[in-house]
């Protein structure tokens, strides 16, 4: 029994798998069409079968996020991020507490001039 690998697509045509099959498995008018004879082209990061060859399934935009993945931040640059939110939040509180003095104060005046 004469065995022959064979490309396993999906219904959109993606590859999936190599698979064998027995060599005289059907006749090529019946062969399914899920699986494709031709090795898919080396160097494809996602091999998409279309109008009879091997072509690439992603972007451009995939191709350069996998071949530059996003480095994670480093410990200064995450330090300094927190330093940065917590300037905001000390910014955040002298904003308020500056309200409630100026309100403070106008509750003072208004009692002194004689009630509220």
């Amino acid at each position: 029994m004469k065995q022959i690998q064979v490309y396993r697509i999906d219904k959109d045509g993606y590859f999936i798998e190599p698979i064998l099959i027995d060599g005289n498995f059907l006749p090529t008018d019946q062969f399914p069409k899920d699986l494709v004879l031709i090795k898919p082209t080396d160097g494809l990061f996602k091999a998409k079968w279309n109008s009879g060859q091997w072509e690439e399934g992603l972007s451009q935009q995939e191709i350069d996020e996998i071949k530059n993945p996003p480095r994670p931040p480093s410990e200064p640059e995450i330090i300094g991020q927190q330093i940065v939110e917590k300037e905001l939040q000390i910014l955040q509180l002298l904003n308020e507490n500056k309200e409630l003095s100026q309100f403070i104060a106008d509750l003072e005046r208004r009692l002194t001039q004689g009630g509220l």
